[in-house]
């Protein structure tokens, strides 16, 4: 199962790469201009470490849902917030890091409501979203229309 290799991954590669390293390669390599592209991520995860380009490609397919080949800044954050481990402190302090791409201290409503819910997305078809008032019932068949419901 894809998402299960991606999964296991994700965890092996989370213990030697930094979230926080592979964010400034990121806001580095985009504010050059550079299109978010299936070789652009690839790029982005060799500079930081993560030599199985298979990650990159299976991260790539799982976040561009409408096939177009471009990943949307927000997706790339969501992509980022994997990586990120440490205290809930550190993980919210991460989070604003990737919300606040120009680095100005604000976070834009509409930038930070889509970056949510590629976050929500990307954790569903990693293996479901959890339902927080029931944590043993796990949500598998969300339709794209319910996640921003869900959000």
């Amino acid at each position: 199962d894809d998402h299960f290799h991606l999964r296991s991954s994700i965890a092996q590669v989370k213990k030697t790469v930094s979230a926080n390293k592979m964010l400034d390669i990121f806001k580095a390599m985009y504010r050059n201009g550079g299109e978010i592209s299936r070789d652009f991520l690839a790029e982005m995860f060799y500079t930081a470490g993560i030599e199985d380009d298979r990650i990159a490609n299976h991260i790539f397919d799982l976040m561009d849902r409408n096939c177009d080949g471009k990943l949307q800044p927000s997706e790339i954050m969501a992509v980022l917030t994997m990586f990120q481990g440490g205290s809930a402190t550190q993980r919210f302090k991460f989070l604003f890091r990737c919300l606040d791409l120009d680095g100005g201290g604000t976070v834009d409503k509409s930038e930070f409501r889509a970056t949510l819910t590629a976050i929500l997305e990307a954790q569903y078809h990693l293996g479901g979203l959890s339902d927080i008032f029931d944590h043993d019932e796990i949500f598998s068949n969300v339709f794209p229309n319910e996640y921003h419901t869900v959000a």
